[in-house]
C-alpha cells in the first residue's frame, strides 16, 4: 500500500500536469487538455474555437473514492473552485469555502492559489519535501501539524 501525503499550501504554488490537490473532501488533478476531436462536419458548417487554458481539472467523488469523476475544461486562463461561486462548485461539501481557490495560467505556468479558505488547499507531495514549523499535512482524512519545538 502506498501512502499518499498532501501539504497545505501557504502561498501560490506552481502545479504541473498530473499533480493532485485536495479541496475540502475533493481530490482534483491537473491534466493536459485532450486533443480536440471537434471540427466541421461534412456540410458547410463553421465553428469558432475559443482560447482554452492548457489544463483541465478532473475530480473524484471525495477523497475516499478513487473512481475518476467528471472533468472541467477552462475557457480562459482561470478556473475558480468554491462551494457557491466559481467554475467548479461543490455545494454539498461543508469543507469547501464559498470562494476556496483558483487555478490560473500565467505565461505558460499553472499556479494554484488558496483564496484564504478556512480549511486550506493541499498539494500532493512527490519525493522529498522539506517541512517547516507549522506546516500542515493531510494523510487520508487525518491532518497533522509539524511542531519543531520552536
Amino acid at each position: 500500500m502506498v501512502t499518499v501525503c498532501f501539504l497545505r499550501i501557504r502561498t501560490p504554488v506552481e502545479v504541473s500536469y498530473g499533480d493532485e490537490f485536495v479541496v475540502g473532501d475533493q481530490l482534483l488533478r491537473v491534466e493536459n487538455n485532450p486533443t480536440p476531436d471537434d471540427g466541421p462536419d461534412p456540410d458547410p458548417t463553421y465553428f469558432l474555437l475559443l482560447a482554452e487554458m492548457a489544463v483541465f481539472i478532473s475530480y473524484r467523488a471525495g477523497v475516499r473514492g478513487w473512481a475518476t469523476g467528471a472533468c472541467l475544461l477552462s475557457r480562459g486562463n482561470t478556473l475558480q473552485i468554491g462551494s457557491s461561486l466559481g467554475d467548479l462548485i461543490f455545494p454539498d461539501d461543508p469543507l469547501v469555502g464559498e470562494q476556496h481557490c483558483v487555478v490560473e495560467e500565467q505565461a505558460g505556468t499553472v499556479l494554484l492559489s488558496d483564496l484564504t479558505s478556512r480549511t486550506g488547499v493541499f498539494v500532493r507531495i512527490r519525493g522529498s519535501q522539506e517541512l517547516l514549523h507549522g506546516d500542515e499535512l493531510l494523510v487520508g482524512r487525518t491532518r497533522l501539524i509539524v511542531d519543531l519545538g520552536q
